[in-house]
């Protein structure tokens, strides 16, 4: 899995992520593994959405809720992330 350019992270039923690839890793600008592989999914977005955003606590907390409510009921469309450099990932 490290050797695809695609961002991947698996988690497991508490939402405790189990694996992530390096094209995830420097796709979100994460230093190591070890950092992400001890969160869970509410860590993971805090590190890559508050590196990412310049929102207040309030609408960050607000954001994360509502992304953890939709993993846990399995509700994931798709949608585009504008990266740092400009670059559009879906």
């Amino acid at each position: 899995m490290d050797e695809i350019d695609l961002g991947v992270v698996l988690l497991d039923n508490s939402l405790q992520v189990k694996f992530v690839n390096l094209a995830f890793l420097r796709l979100y600008h994460l230093p190591q593994k070890s950092i992400v592989a001890s969160c869970n999914f509410e860590g993971l977005m805090r590190l890559v959405v508050g590196r990412r955003r310049a929102l207040l606590p309030s609408l960050l907390n607000s954001y994360i809720k509502k992304r953890v409510t939709e993993v846990r009921a399995g509700i994931e469309e798709a949608r585009d992330v504008r990266m740092d450099n400009g670059q559009v990932i879906r």
